[in-house]
């Protein structure tokens, strides 16, 4: 009888007990599941996902980067997709779901031989840069201002210029790997 009543007091605690609250604000994460060239060809099949567990949709871009050196002097705008699979590019790709992207490396990349490595950018509604604003109300002679609580490291800085160059942001450009 003591343990029929334990067993009822501990499923009535679980029952009673609030649920933990959602995540809310998450950044989206990539994993690239595989990325291979395609036998006899200059397609690369790549199989990714985007997962974000309070968003039912993000923005995917792509870029490749020359030798796998992360940096604007090898970096390279993946553009022409081949199957229909360029619709994996763009702003309202499904989260948590498995995708496939076919990349004509030969049109977008004029080499013969060469090694490349491929990155999946993704972004949620929060923006380029996250930044948590705080208004501080006027004093006397001392105006309103409004400042930032955080300041973007050099990580994320370098993110945000990666993710407009993929976006093809007509107001900058790229050349001998300075990007202006």
């Amino acid at each position: 009888m003591v343990m029929k009543a334990r067993l009822l007091l501990s499923t009535l605690l679980l029952t009673l007990a609030p649920a933990a609250p959602a995540q809310t604000n998450v950044a989206p994460t990539v994993e690239i599941l595989s990325a291979n060239m395609r036998a006899g060809t200059t397609l690369m099949d790549i199989f990714f996902r985007v997962n974000d567990p309070d968003d039912a949709t993000v923005k995917v871009r792509a870029l490749a980067f020359k030798d796998g050196i992360r940096s604007f002097a090898n970096v390279i705008r993946p553009v022409t997709f081949a199957e229909g699979s360029g619709d994996k590019i763009g702003d309202a790709i499904p989260a948590n779901a498995n995708h496939a992207l076919t990349w004509n490396v030969a049109t977008d990349w004029n080499i013969d031989l060469g090694q490349a490595k491929f990155e999946i950018l993704a972004m949620d509604g929060r923006g380029l840069l996250s930044f948590d604003w705080i208004t501080i109300p006027a004093a006397g002679a001392y105006p309103q201002v409004t400042v930032s609580t955080n300041s973007p490291s050099s990580t994320e800085v370098l993110n945000a210029l990666y993710w407009l160059y993929a976006n093809g942001d007509p107001g900058l450009s790229l050349t001998n790997g300075i990007y202006q």
